[in-house]
């Protein structure tokens, strides 16, 4: 997460490894009302 409550999508990818074997992300956040790429992140 960025400062700004944003996704970090560089950082988000960095951590996308071989071991990773769920994910589980909201695609609206309840507290700051945004909105995360999910397009950009499949």
């Amino acid at each position: 997460m960025t400062a700004d409550g944003d996704l970090d999508l560089t950082g988000f990818e960095a951590m996308l490894t071989e071991r990773v074997r769920m994910l589980a992300i909201t695609y609206v956040s309840n507290v700051t009302g945004t909105i995360f790429p999910i397009k950009h992140m499949t």
